[in-house]
């Protein structure tokens, strides 16, 4: 298969975020259907019976902020699958690229019953822990048909230690004292719609189900864990600002399973297999151009601004090098003539889309400066007079 250049517009609605999640992964919602991976259809086990709701007393709302009292394991045990295994296709390890910025999460690809119908699929508490947050809203979304669809999700935030939360994203709905913690309408978009509870669960209890997004079939679940190590190119800049901090606390939360789940979910982890050290993987490659690049240096970007600047991501997806700006996605796939696995680039390099006859030029000015263009046709012998440069 040939490699593709293709466009795509930026969400209508960027979410305005409480500082007060940044370190449970799960806040930045924004579906971007044109970027989430669509791997092979594979048919799955036929749907098992359901689980019954446990009873789940929920307590009063907590003040207006995340978190509950905890106690400090940042090496909990999850004892329970989320989800049922069976009805899973594939699982796409964190950090994923979403178009032209990382996020701290893995994308779960739902399978198809004997019928061709995708299931919809339960999800769990995986270990005793606590709702401390909901959010509940609208999204424009596409679907599979290509038209344009109002959705309403749920987003999850679950507190396990002082150290550890998990979360789920793209929820369609909620049951028991869960869903009766959630409010009665969705607000418009994400700002300020996060409702902050404390909600105990119990590991194996059912909090809802979800059908994934409508055209790519996947959804989300978020492990962040404030004791985490992961280094990036520009440390400072992960510490500092917006979403940036979930992928600095980002971890691999099937790690935290005992040795039998972890295996299975690994078979479903593409490109890992069970004897990895973890499968969280920090997208900056020091020293290549691998990575996340911003519109600024650090030191002249605003601190208070909440967003963060990105403005190119290159990595892989499914084998496929993905080379990601706001308002392009260049997609080189395994057996394309220029592809070069960007973790490995430490100079320059052109990818070439043959059947987009379109080309994505780009030099490692130094480990801290990208320069890149962009331009229909064949790949020039040298960089373009005209390019943009970005920043660790």
């Amino acid at each position: 298969m040939i490699a593709m250049v293709r466009i795509f517009r930026r969400p209508s609605i960027i979410p305005q975020l409480s500082l007060g999640l940044l370190l449970v992964g799960c806040v930045d919602s924004t579906t971007a259907e044109a970027t989430d991976p669509d791997p092979p259809v594979i048919a799955a086990q036929a749907n098992p019976a359901p689980t019954q709701v446990a009873q789940i007393q929920p307590q009063q709302q907590g003040p207006r902020g995340p978190g509950a009292a905890c106690e400090s394991d940042p090496s909990p045990t999850f004892t329970t699958p989320f989800t049922d295994m069976s009805m899973i296709q594939a699982i796409l390890p964190p950090a994923v690229i979403s178009g032209e910025r990382f996020k701290n999460r893995s994308y779960i690809s739902i399978a198809q019953d004997a019928d061709g119908a995708f299931f919809e699929v339960p999800i769990y508490a995986p270990v005793d822990s606590t709702l401390v947050s909901i959010t509940y809203f609208t999204q424009p979304a596409i679907d599979a048909n290509d038209r344009q669809i109002l959705m309403e999700l749920y987003v999850l935030d679950f507190q396990v230690s002082c150290e550890v939360h998990y979360g789920f994203d793209h929820v369609d709905r909620l049951v028991g004292a869960v869903g009766a913690a959630a409010p009665p309408e969705p607000a418009p978009d994400t700002r300020d719609a996060a409702v902050y509870v404390n909600v105990p669960v119990k590991a194996g209890d059912l909090i809802g189900f979800t059908r994934g997004t409508p055209r790519a079939r996947n959804w989300d679940w978020i492990v962040t864990n404030k004791a985490a190590a992961n280094v990036f190119a520009n440390p400072d800049r992960y510490r500092s600002q917006g979403d940036l901090q979930t992928l600095a606390a980002g971890a691999c939360g099937y790690d935290y399973f005992p040795a039998d789940i972890r295996s299975q979910f690994y078979a479903l982890l593409h490109g890992l297999t069970d004897d990895a050290d973890s499968c969280f993987a920090v997208p900056d490659e020091a020293g290549a151009i691998a990575g996340g690049w911003f519109d600024q240096r650090l030191e002249d970007r605003d601190l208070q601004n909440f967003d963060p600047g990105w403005a190119v991501a290159i990595g892989m997806a499914y084998d496929q090098i993905r080379i990601n700006t706001v308002d392009a996605s260049v997609r080189i796939d395994a057996d394309a003539p220029t592809y070069l696995d960007p973790r490995g680039v430490t100079s320059e390099h052109c990818y070439y889309s043959a059947r987009s006859r379109g080309f994505a030029y780009v030099r490692l000015v130094t480990p801290m400066e990208l320069a890149m263009a962009m331009g229909n046709g064949q790949c020039p012998d040298q960089m373009p007079t005209r390019f943009t440069t970005y920043y660790r």
